[in-house]
């Protein structure tokens, strides 16, 4: 995802991916959570209550429900970017539209809301940004043999597949594509290399005999 700050000029942005999940999960009825009382069980029979009612809730249902909600955010499936036939590179230049106006100290207006720019010239993407298929066993393979995955600068995103399957394949990280990220770096085919050259974003679309060559060290 290409971050691009609100604020001109910029020298240098540290690119980063947060990725936060949030469960919710249903209370259980007739459970209830006080703060500030405290209460002494009088009886044992109402302890004994207590642990029965304990035992009537199914915490393997809970954990079922976990794992289903963390399987359907960890798959991508709606996006359906075609496979490059052959290998090219070629060149985008990224444009930014400011959505408010940017003043200084005094109120004076440096930068109007709807000014567009190239935040290339103002900032340096540090790595490279590889977009594939991780249903794709030779995605998956020519990026593990093509030494990408033993490289610190790469980061890698899915735009199909099972990321975390991907992720236990490759060992490393592997991040979900969003719209927004597929229009920024201007993807249209997968595999994708994407590095900063300049201005630009040179973006490389690796053919599927190359990726075959790589992923199956084919001479």
């Amino acid at each position: 995802m290409v971050l691009y700050k609100n604020k001109l000029p910029v020298n240098k942005v540290i690119f980063s991916f947060l990725l936060v999940f949030f469960f919710f999960l249903s209370k259980p009825k007739g459970f209830s959570k006080e703060f500030g009382k405290t209460y002494d069980i009088a009886e044992p029979d109402a302890y004994e209550e207590i642990l029965n009612a304990a035992k009537k809730i199914d915490f393997e249902k809970y954990k079922k429900t976990l794992q289903k909600r963390v399987r359907e955010l960890a798959v991508v499936n709606e996006f359906n970017l075609p496979y490059a036939k052959e290998t090219k590179t070629r060149y985008y230049e990224p444009r930014y539209e400011l959505p408010f106006d940017i003043k200084d100290a005094e109120g004076k207006v440096i930068y109007p809301q709807g000014f567009t720019f190239n935040p290339l010239q103002y900032m340096s993407l540090y790595g490279i940004f590889v977009f594939f298929d991780a249903g794709n066993t030779s995605h998956l393979l020519f990026l593990k043999n093509g030494g990408y995955t033993k490289r610190f600068d790469v980061m890698f995103i899915a735009v199909k597949g099972d990321i975390m399957k991907a992720e236990k394949l490759l060992g490393v990280p592997v991040y979900k594509a969003t719209k927004s990220i597929l229009e920024r770096f201007d993807v249209k085919k997968v595999p994708s290399i994407i590095r900063q050259n300049g201005k630009y974003l040179e973006i490389t679309e690796v053919g599927i005999k190359d990726v075959e060559k790589i992923a199956y060290k084919q001479k």
